[in-house]
């Protein structure tokens, strides 16, 4: 039996089978930019073509195990690496200069000079930026509103020193930038964009309007809880609980209604506003540390406590029985369903009636309530927590 070895595409090869797929159409292809990691290991690349009618296309494509795909790889949690990133920790004592795209970062590094970008206008945010910390920067923007933009984001990024290339006496067209400059200027080299003139970066811009005002604001003092209001039945429990636990008279109010609610809210409802609703009390208590809120609620939810360790204990039973049942449902079901006249199948099943029922979880509370937890509760619980 012969065998065909198969050749592995190359990274150009690749590229250009995705530019055929992604411009239907002729075009000529201007450049492969590979990005990689720290160690030098490829991480992806972006392939840049120009159509018949001049239109540029720029696409990222990687390598996933298998073939060459369009787009890039899961990034690090850090970000993308930088173009040229094993360069730029080469030689880690001079300028790095940053511009907005591959093209324009090999213009500089072919003149001798440090330079990298993390691609389009559009990808600061996305890029590791660290490898530069504590370096000197320079950034040329592209001279247009995404080139400005771009600026203010790398700015923002850089934890080091940074100039700006005053791109604006430079005579440079719209969306132009350093490779521009360079066609513009045949003879010039390294030490002619050395000497163009650099600003500071643009000031990170503050929100206009009103001053910082502090977090917290001094408070009144607090209005003395209405007790009376409670009622004889409920006030007398909520100032005991006062007397015992020393906690504030609000707190100790706050939990004897809720435990109270609780009591309540599964066995009547309430008209509203004309719309009928269950007779729940929605509150959030909100204490400093030490005031014994949890003592509080402890002493008034007592009685549910010691309900909900007899439902939980007749909640265990009833489970055992239900796991009984429901096995023994199942076993009929199956032999129900081994006969060969489906008429008798059906009444077969039938004559089982319904499945046996779940029971209800006998959760009364939930000390630590998350969305997710509270959803289950209320599909496999009670309607009352």
């Amino acid at each position: 039996m012969n065998a065909m070895a198969q050749t592995q595409e190359s990274p150009q090869e690749a590229a250009r089978r995705l530019a055929q797929a992604a411009v239907r159409g002729a075009f000529k292809s201007e450049g492969l930019h590979e990005y990689q990691t720290a160690d030098g290991a490829p991480w992806c690349w972006r392939w840049r073509v120009r159509k018949a009618n001049g239109e540029k296309v720029i696409r990222p494509m990687h390598w996933n195990g298998a073939a060459y795909v369009e787009g890039e790889p899961k990034a690090p949690a850090a970000g993308k690496p930088l173009y040229r990133l094993p360069g730029l920790l080469a030689d880690t004592t001079a300028p790095v200069w940053i511009v907005e795209g591959e093209k324009c970062a090999d213009v500089l590094h072919k003149l001798g000079m440090v330079a990298t970008t993390s691609g389009s206008s559009g990808s600061a945010n996305g890029a590791d930026w660290t490898p530069l910390q504590g370096r000197h920067c320079v950034v040329w923007p592209d001279n247009d509103a995404p080139g400005t933009k771009y600026l203010h984001d790398v700015a923002a990024k850089l934890g080091c020193t940074v100039e700006v290339v005053n791109v604006a006496p430079l005579n440079l067209p719209e969306k132009g930038d350093v490779a521009d400059w360079l066609v513009a200027h045949p003879g010039a080299g390294a030490a002619d964009i050395l000497a163009l003139e650099r600003v500071a970066p643009p000031a990170t811009s503050q929100p206009q309007g009103c001053p910082p005002e502090p977090l917290r604001r001094p408070l009144a003092p607090a209005a003395e809880y209405p007790m009376d209001a409670l009622g004889p039945v409920l006030g007398s429990a909520a100032r005991r609980i006062h007397e015992v636990v020393q906690a504030p008279a609000g707190l100790c109010g706050q939990a004897i209604l809720a435990a109270a609610s609780l009591a309540v809210q599964a066995h009547a409802d309430v008209s509203l506003s004309g719309t009928v609703e269950p007779l729940s009390l929605w509150h959030v208590s909100i204490a400093e540390s030490g005031e014994r809120k949890s003592a509080a609620d402890r002493w008034a939810l007592k009685a549910h406590d010691e309900y909900e360790k007899a439902c939980v204990a007749e909640w265990r039973t009833e489970s055992e029985a239900y796991e009984i049942q429901r096995r023994a449902y199942e076993a009929a079901a199956r032999n129900a369903e081994k006969g060969k006249d489906p008429e008798a199948v059906r009444h077969a099943l039938q004559a089982l009636g319904d499945a046996p029922e779940v029971p209800l979880l006998p959760n009364l509370t939930a000390s630590e309530p998350t969305m997710e937890g509270l959803h289950k509760l209320y599909q496999g619980g009670r309607p009352s927590i």
